[in-house]
């Protein structure tokens, strides 16, 4: 297996809470799609603004203000819609909080997998009344040189976006001092300009 060729350079297991995923995904939405947004409220708006002309000019055009009304709706929508979808999505990760995830690093990839998790499950066995049941689940593995990934540092996380699609969030308090000076030395080799320090 490659992890046993590597020599491992941080390694912990961790847990997500609501608030920081709400961080981690407001700075994903800054980074890809806000830009977005601005560009589409300057055109909805210069033609809002050309509708407006036209009403001013010619006020028995009626269709102008309807046309002035759907860009401004426009303009609504595109704003609105990321504050939906993020709140739709945090609820749908809040039962995942006390998840446990195990955190991998090494120079040339890092890998992300849940940690075992046992569940008892209750048997007729008088002498073994309950059961564990162990479930091994498979890591998903990033090659630094095959993965596009932009990663922030900030306080008290490490953000790491994957193909901008994907977000994973390592909060430092289930990190070591030695393991975050790792993964800031690792992520800046492997990201370049791709890697923000917000942790200033």
């Amino acid at each position: 297996m490659q992890e046993n060729n590597e020599v491992l350079k941080a390694q912990f297991n961790y847990s997500v809470e609501n608030k920081q995923e709400e961080i981690a995904f407001k700075e994903f939405q800054k980074k890809y799609v806000f830009k977005g947004n601005l560009i589409k409220t300057g055109l909805f708006s210069i033609l809002a603004i050309l509708f407006l002309q036209q009403v001013i000019t010619e006020p028995s055009y009626t269709l102008g203000y309807g046309l002035i009304g759907i860009c401004l709706a426009v303009i609504v929508f595109v704003w609105y819609n990321p504050y939906t979808i993020r709140k739709k999505l945090l609820a749908s990760l809040k039962e995942l909080e006390e998840d446990v995830y195990e955190f991998s690093l090494y120079d040339d990839y890092f890998s992300v997998k849940t940690v075992e998790v046992k569940s008892k499950q209750d048997v007729d066995d008088e002498e073994n009344p309950e059961e564990e049941i162990i479930m091994e689940y498979k890591p998903s593995i990033f090659n630094f040189s095959e993965t596009t990934m932009d990663v922030i540092e900030k306080s008290d996380m490490f953000i790491v976006f994957i193909k901008k699609q994907t977000i994973y969030v390592f909060p430092k308090k289930y990190i070591s001092e030695q393991d975050i000076i790792n993964m800031r030395d690792i992520f800046k080799k492997a990201v370049a300009e791709r890697y923000i320090n917000k942790a200033e």
